[in-house]
Formats: structure tokens, sequence, C-alpha cells
């Protein structure tokens, strides 16, 4: 019998309140111990938050919950999403195609996600709480642009707000359940509505594993701390908040703290130019010293908008969310030019094919420059480059080969032990030059000296012998 035939018999009895059949007035609740056999011992929590019309299903369940179940003990499944009364999704940024693209209605979300749903709750415009006071204390918040209104600024905060609710709703329900069955969570995963999920996930061991950083006297050892990945791009000058996964000690910060920072953060309420929701996730997480890992290919989850065609969501271009390495088991196809387009019209300044604004252009100029000052000095010679602190390691970066070394005159005379220490220059970062036996013999500097030079160091295992009367080497 699987997994999914015992939880239908479990729902099956109409005196069964496990199981709670989804209304717009209670949501779905279910708390069933249906977890399927396993020697795991991870126990991870999923939220899913935004808004029905606009829910993907299918890469979520293929690649999220399918592979979360080959890796756990017990997954379950919270969702938090509101209910449009006109059938039509928010936007902050509106899309020039604002189809509803997502499921039909809480039934469908039941039908989906059932064998891993325990608790899921619909908003709705006209719920009680679905208001909340815009917080005084920072002016700044949301004011993107000079032109907005206080009325825009207004609206797209309480979009905000609404999307920090469901987070927190998310966190409290997890906790009930870790109350309730006597049990914690090792780890946690928070999702959009709109997030795809290109291959199948796997939760990041090292937001399990003890932290070097973090000593624990009574063990001897290090322990875990709270630790939270994020996806690296798009971040505002804060954290990209689209997708945060961790572990247990940081569900509160990562979960609860967007909303209730907000009004009651210290350091928040100090940041009074803070614009952003991106700026308000890493300030409250800072706070609560939730280490954060960025990286791309540990959360393969990329955001995607309503296609001109309707029905089917196509995937935002990687200027708009950061795409993962490929090759990717989920099909679907990057929006075009035209669907990644406002809802004006016009193509925001940051798309790849419109022109930079001038203070873009103007960094990325002053970055060429600086990249051109620095491989300068570095080919001047050792002395040049440590007194610019410009490293082997950047050297590599800049395209500067051994050959370019090795070109320079009296580059390699001026090398001493200590300048080659200072700059990072070792055996193995010349070969990952593409050092060549030819070039040592030709620089007129033993190789015993080279060892001398290069701190002994020499993983190009050198091997000295006699023949013939002549000293031969090699790697």
């Amino acid at each position: 019998m699987t997994r999914r035939d015992l939880l239908a018999l479990s729902s099956s009895s109409a005196d069964d309140d496990d199981v709670v059949m989804p209304s717009s007035e209670t949501g779905v609740v279910e708390d069933v111990d249906d977890h399927a056999a396993s020697n795991n011992n991870l126990r991870i929590a999923v939220c899913i938050t935004g808004q029905i019309a606009r829910l993907e299903v299918g890469s979520k369940v293929q690649n999220l919950f399918q592979s979360l179940d080959q890796q756990t003990d017990v997954l379950d499944l919270f969702v938090s999403l509101e209910e449009n009364t006109a059938g039509t999704a928010h936007y902050n940024n509106k899309p020039k195609y604002d189809s509803v693209c997502g499921v039909a209605d809480n039934h469908a979300v039941y039908n989906a996600f059932f064998p891993w749903l325990r608790k899921m709750r619909n908003f709705t415009e006209n719920d009680d709480d679905a208001s909340f006071l815009i917080n005084p204390n920072l002016p700044r918040y949301q004011k993107k642009l000079k032109s907005f209104t206080r009325a825009q600024i207004n609206a797209r905060t309480t979009n905000n707000i609404r999307q920090f609710r469901h987070s927190r709703w998310c966190a409290q329900a997890m906790e009930e359940r870790e109350s309730r069955h006597g049990f914690h969570y090792d780890g946690f995963v928070r999702i959009r509505d709109t997030s795809i999920v290109l291959k199948p996930f796997r939760f990041p061991a090292q937001l399990l594993q003890p932290s070097k950083r973090v000593s624990n006297i009574t063990t001897l050892g290090s322990r875990i701390e709270p630790t939270v990945a994020l996806r690296k791009c798009m971040s505002w000058g804060g954290y990209n908040d689209k997708t945060v996964v961790g572990n247990r000690l940081a569900l509160d910060a990562a979960l609860r703290g967007s909303l209730e920072g907000y009004y009651l953060s210290p350091k928040v309420q100090e940041r009074r130019k803070l614009w952003n929701p991106e700026q308000l996730l890493k300030t409250v997480l800072d706070e609560a010293g939730v280490r954060a890992i960025l990286d791309n290919d540990l959360l393969p989850f990329v955001d995607s908008r309503c296609s001109r065609d309707g029905g089917t969501p196509c995937l935002s271009q990687s200027w708009k969310d950061c795409h993962v390495s490929s090759p990717w088991n989920w099909e679907i196809r990057v929006c075009d030019d035209d669907e990644m387009e406002g809802a004006t019209g016009k193509c925001p300044w940051d798309c790849p094919k419109k022109k930079q604004k001038p203070q873009q252009q103007h960094h990325d100029d002053e970055k060429l420059i600086k990249d051109q000052e620095m491989r300068a000095a570095f080919l001047k010679s050792p002395v040049v480059a440590a007194a610019y602190l410009v490293t082997a390691a950047d050297a590599r970066r800049l395209g500067v080969t051994a050959a370019d070394i090795f070109a320079q005159r009296g580059w390699l005379s001026a090398l001493t032990p200590q300048m080659a220490s200072t700059i990072g220059l070792t055996w193995r970062a010349l070969r990952d030059m593409g050092m060549t036996r030819d070039q040592v013999l030709a620089s007129g500097i033993p190789v015993r000296k080279w060892d001398t030079i290069l701190g002994g160091d020499n993983e190009l295992r050198e091997v000295y012998h006699l023949q013939g009367g002549r000293r031969y080497w090699y790697w």
C-alpha cells in the first residue's frame, strides 16, 4: 500500500479529525503520522507562500518533494496562500502579461500536495488581519523612485507585509506541530508560489554540520550555528529573499524575522534609510547572529512569470533572477524580451539589451580600469605586486600566464621567499598559470633554488637523479 493510499484511508472517515478538507473558512489541517520509513533521520519542513493565482505545482512535486522524500524521515508541508476575490494576482512590479497561470483553487492545492500537506491557510483581502500599519520609523521603505506617491509606497509596503505574514504563519504552524508531536525539525525550506525547481533539490549538508567558527566548551568541539542558504543575486543591498533554506536554529529569524522585525527590531528601527525587503531580511538575520551561505547551485529555484499564452509559466531571464548550472531536468522555456517587459511596455534599465544607467556604466568602467592597473602591477615586478597587494590568485583571474611572468626581464631575479609568500606565488600557482618545464630550465635559476623561493612546497614532485653524469628532473 502506498503512502497516498494510507492517507486516503485516513481521510475517508467522517469522524477523523486529523484530516480536514480544504475550505475558505478553515484552510487545511492535517496531523497524520504518515512518514515513510527511512534511515535518514532527517526532518524537514517546507513552506510555500504567495498567491493561488500564481502557484506553480509540477516542478515542486517532482524536484522538491519527491527528491526530499528520498532524503528524509519526516517531510511536512505548510502552505500559506492568498486568494484574491477577483481571481487575479497582486504585483509590486506588474508584468506585461498578468494572466492567471496558477492552480484553480485550494482544492487543487490540496490534491497536488496531498501526501505531504500538513496545514494550509488561505488569506483573503477581507481577512481581519489583512491590513497592517505602515511603520513611520522607516520613511524610505519602498520609496524606490522619487516619482512614487505616498499611496504607491503604502501599497507596495502592504504587499510586502502580506508576504511577511505568510512566512510568519508557516513558522507558527511548524512550531505548533513540533510541540504537538514532541520533536524538532532539522531544517526548513521556504519558497514562493512562482518558484520553478529546475533540478532535484538536495538539502545542503553544510547547514547541518558543526561550524568550526563556534566553539562549544562543554563538548570540547564545535557545534551547529544558525545558518541559512540564500541565492547570490538580486540582493539590492541585502539578501535575496525569494528562497530561504536553513537549519532549525535559523527558523525564527528567517521566517518570523521580517514581519516582527519590521515593527520591533531595534536594528531595523535604527536603519531609517532601509528601503526594501532584501535589506530588511539581512538586518534581522545579522541581528540574530544567523550566518548566510550565498550559493546559487545549492538552491535550484528560479522565479517564473506567466507567458503571453496564459496558463503556463516561463522562466525569468537571468538578469531578473539568477539561474542555476545545467543540466536541468525540468522542461521550461525562458521568457522572451516581450514577456519580461512590465505593464508599461518599457524594459527595466538593467534589461541586458537596453542601455545601462550612467552610474552603472561608470561603475563598470572603474572596475575595468582597476583590473588593468592590477594586471600591470603584477607584471611589473614582484615588489610592485606586493606593494599593490596583488596576489597570484588575482593575476590568474586577470589572465596573467606563466609566459607573461617569464618574459619580464628582472621579474624572477627580484623574487625572494618572503616576496613569494606575500603574493601567494607557489609551485601550484605557477602550474595553474601554465608554467612548463622548459620555462623553468630556461630561467637560469637552479631547481633547488626554486624550492627555496617557493617555500619548498613543490607540488610538482620534482625527482632528481644522476644519469650519465647529467642531472635530470621531471614532474
